[in-house]
């Protein structure tokens, strides 16, 4: 898997239930004009309102969450690349005596 399959997989997880919360709030936007021509004027825009308060907090939301996920799977695989810590002197003896069969 490369860098970006493992974003999306993670980020699926994470981002699925404000992508959908996105969703209705884009929804809500649009149903306000029709608030607007039933209903009244100051119903339509608190509808609008409403929906555009949570569309832009889960557009931050998300924005947010996908930039910390990148971060966060940059800073694994460099974990990944670094050689893992040397062993002591004695126990590369204690190998080699293995490997010499003593």
């Amino acid at each position: 898997m490369n860098k970006q399959e493992i974003i999306h997989e993670i980020g699926k997880k994470f981002l699925s239930p404000f992508e959908n919360l996105r969703i209705v709030f884009a929804l809500t936007i649009i149903a306000s004009f029709f608030v607007f021509i039933w209903f009244t004027l100051i119903l339509a825009f608190k509808v609008f309102l409403t929906g555009l308060v949570g569309f832009s907090i889960c557009n931050f939301i998300c924005n947010l969450a996908k930039k910390e996920i990148t971060k966060a799977v940059e800073q694994g695989l460099k974990d990944l690349e670094k050689p893992s810590i040397q062993k002591s002197k004695f126990l590369q003896k204690l190998e080699e005596l293995n490997r010499n069969g003593i």
